[in-house]
């Protein structure tokens, strides 16, 4: 949605006019079409091999005679930084134990994959060419496709299941993993059918005026949504940060910031140590005494 708004707001140089993507139509297209059509006529170009740089010198400047309105409002787009999406540890188990019918094999295919880049950090890259020799006793080493980092960490349960689940796939690579966009088709398909419905809410601005989006979670959600989960799941569970940095690769805390969202049983469960820690009532005399000082 946001690189969409993006775009909406792309200029495009014409000439010397300028013109937002916003307002370009099917009528504008026509428009440039038959104008480009008029010059080449008038200027007989049709009998002309034209080298690049004349044939760049007529598409820059011959169609600036296009007339290009200005719109009477001009529309500003004011984003709030994009919301981090992700399963809860909750729905990330009920997602990875629902299972699908075998007419909807090509289903639990995408939702073992999802789950198993959810329970390693592995983006869609990493996965596509992850191989067997890769997979040591517990450990997985992969060396990452984007940032060439090489990493090294144990695999949880759920994750050696899912290894042991595909082990007698045909292929020096662990996974059947198909393209990245029918994998999120495939997802999204398994998403509503596994229930997986909460409703997600994106709000933005336009001008002053506050917009509201609602989609429900199957109708977003992409294979990138598993890496934010192990960061979203692991910070739940309350694993150090630095911990979590050693197995998704990010180098400091700044760049990992984004995937980080603290989720509402997460919050829960660390508010609820006021009243549960043992030593509650030590800290807050010490805390007391520290203030009076």
């Amino acid at each position: 949605m946001q690189n969409q708004r993006a775009k909406y707001n792309t200029t495009h140089k014409l000439g010397s006019k300028t013109i937002v993507a916003r307002n370009i139509n099917n009528n504008r297209i026509n428009e440039y079409l038959s104008t480009i059509e008029s010059y080449f006529t008038e200027a007989d170009l049709y009998k002309k091999t034209l080298t690049s740089p004349a044939l760049k010198e007529y598409v820059n400047t011959s169609p600036g005679g296009i007339k290009i309105e200005e719109p009477e409002i001009e529309v500003n787009l004011t984003l709030d930084e994009k919301t981090i999406i992700f399963l809860t540890s909750k729905e990330l188990q009920h997602f990875y134990k629902f299972e699908f019918t075998q007419n909807k094999a090509y289903l639990e295919r995408a939702k073992d994959v999802f789950c198993f880049m959810a329970f390693t950090s592995l983006r869609y890259s990493d996965l596509q060419s992850l191989k067997k020799p890769n997979v040591a006793d517990v450990y997985l080493k992969v060396i990452t496709q984007k940032t060439n980092d090489r990493l090294r960490f144990s695999l949880t349960h759920d994750a050696l299941c899912l290894i042991e689940k595909y082990k007698s796939y045909d292929s020096p690579k662990i996974y059947p993993v198909t393209s990245n966009q029918k994998l999120n088709d495939y997802l999204k398909e398994a998403a509503e059918l596994a229930g997986l419905d909460r409703v997600v809410v994106e709000t933005y601005y336009i001008g002053n005026q506050l917009f509201e989006n609602e989609y429900k979670f199957y109708e977003t959600i992409s294979c990138h949504d598993a890496r934010r989960n192990f960061v979203s799941c692991s910070i739940a569970l309350d694993t150090p940060v630095t911990v979590v940095m050693s197995c998704t690769g990010h180098a400091d805390y700044e760049s990992m910031k984004p995937y980080i969202e603290v989720a509402d049983e997460t919050q829960k469960i660390q508010m609820n140590k006021w009243n549960t820690h043992q030593y509650k009532s030590q800290i807050i005399d010490l805390l007391d005494k520290t203030s009076e000082s």
